[in-house]
């Protein structure tokens, strides 16, 4: 039974974001059914629409049209604090994706980070986040944000070679992000860039590659691979 799995409840909130890479996987389905059996284990369960492209989390939930959305907070008109409505499922709320908005650019960098910052400040005891399809900066850092990662992917060829994009697209990610103090974040990218000059064929050639050249990068590398649990 997933009780056994469960850590005990903590003051801030544990987050959970479901993606895959590919669209039409059923991550959405996936995400709403863990929130809901989460609910209705007594645990309260903030549920996030993120998929910026095609939210549609809402209809799984039953709720035809949602009257506050996430566009409100990017338009500074509402706290995210002031955003979760009540569903039918008792201890499970939902904050709509940005639904409202006419923008065609989707949401800004300042957006995004303003939106990370305040997510962990909930009070919940679980944040589950629906993001979208494809391995984008947004998906990426959304999908790197939580506690636990879920990626979800069919038995075909497609969706089991975007998965494979997806996840090698994170690892990537969050090894930028975790040099960026260390002023190695440009270094990497051109790397990479430049990867048949330097002979690498894929990412864990890269990374043999920081550890011959920057021994100190050794054990920071095995930590955040040894983190990066899917």
């Amino acid at each position: 039974m997933i009780e056994g799995h469960l850590p005990e409840k903590k003051n801030s909130p544990i987050i959970w974001t479901i993606g895959g890479g590919k669209g039409g996987s059923g991550k959405t389905f996936v995400c709403s059914a863990f929130a809901t059996l989460l609910a209705r284990l007594d645990y309260t369960v903030i549920l996030i629409d993120l998929d910026i492209g095609a939210p549609n989390l809402h209809n799984f939930l039953g709720i035809q049209d949602p009257k506050k959305s996430l566009t409100l907070f990017f338009e500074r008109k509402k706290e995210l604090e002031e955003l979760p409505m009540p569903t039918v499922v008792p201890n499970l709320r939902f904050i709509a994706g940005d639904i409202h908005s006419l923008s065609t650019e989707g949401t800004r960098l300042y957006h995004r980070r303003k939106l990370y910052n305040h997510i962990p400040r909930l009070k919940s005891d679980y944040i589950l986040i629906d993001i979208g399809a494809g391995s984008d900066t947004h998906v990426l850092d959304t999908f790197l944000l939580a506690d636990k990662k879920i990626a979800v992917i069919n038995p075909e060829t497609i969706s089991m070679e975007n998965f494979y994009q997806f996840i090698k697209n994170a690892l990537f990610r969050k090894l930028t992000l975790t040099f960026r103090p260390y002023g190695f974040r440009d270094l990497i990218d051109q790397v990479w860039k430049f990867r048949e000059h330097y002979k690498l064929k894929n990412i864990w050639d890269l990374m043999n590659w920081l550890k011959i050249n920057f021994p100190f990068s050794q054990s920071i590398i095995e930590s955040e691979i040894a983190s990066f649990r899917i």
